[in-house]
């Protein structure tokens, strides 16, 4: 099958040989434009927002009862020393978690009530080659991959590695990757057809101005 592009160009952005009129014909193959970035990790939105506390009841009445979201579940845990509730907001991709974090102990640390905003999180779509990755390039993360308060693998990244910032990295569940992948399929489409297609043929009017048109005519590459 063929595709047809139209595209207004300035003269001399093609190439330093002169046109050689209507029919001058190029042939190029394009290979690896896409995902050609090496990072083999996406990051696909922000997971969750965690705020701290001494306790909890005057976070729940602000973003419970005063902001309306509605609270999911619960959790607990010594070795964290936090006792939190997971709030939520929003849907599908944009779905954000706000977890209000109490300390169990506020002479123990961790100190989730400090600071108030005590961390982000981000949703990654393989965790494990993130880590990897991140290491690779001198990033220090804590405590290595584990399962987080609403079950998903988490680690974090050291805040003297990030800016100042603790950041939480989740796994992203299958859902979060297919509802992102939708979403980015128009951005792609391009760098797609670009692997896939050869450009053939480049047919011009006469070209009396600086500018002229041209129209691309693509054909499905075979491949090997």
């Amino acid at each position: 099958f063929l595709h047809f592009f139209f595209f207004q160009a300035e003269d001399g952005i093609r190439d330093s040989v002169a046109s050689r009129g209507l029919g001058d014909v190029y042939k190029r193959q394009i290979y690896g434009r896409c995902f050609s970035s090496g990072r083999p990790f996406k990051v696909l939105g922000l997971q969750q927002v965690a705020i701290g506390n001494l306790t909890k009841d005057s976070l729940q009445k602000f973003w419970g009862d005063v902001m309306g979201l509605h609270k999911v579940h619960s959790f607990k845990s010594e070795k964290e020393n936090v006792d939190e509730d997971v709030f939520e907001m929003g849907k599908g991709l944009g779905k954000v978690e706000v977890d209000l974090m109490a300390p169990l102990n506020p002479d123990k640390a961790p100190k989730v009530h400090i600071p108030p905003l005590n961390h982000i999180g981000l949703w990654i779509d393989d965790l494990p080659k993130c880590v990897e990755y991140l290491t690779s390039k001198g990033i220090k993360t804590v405590g290595g991959i584990r399962k987080g308060a609403s079950g998903f693998d988490i680690t974090f990244v050291h805040p003297k590695s990030s800016c100042g910032i603790l950041l939480e990295l989740v796994q992203a569940p299958k859902d979060v990757i297919e509802d992102f992948n939708k979403i980015q399929l128009p951005s792609i489409l391009i760098e797609t057809l670009a692997y896939f297609l050869s450009l053939i043929h480049i047919s011009e009017p006469t070209r009396r101005y600086a500018i002229s048109y041209a129209v691309f005519c693509l054909k499905k590459k075979k491949m090997q």
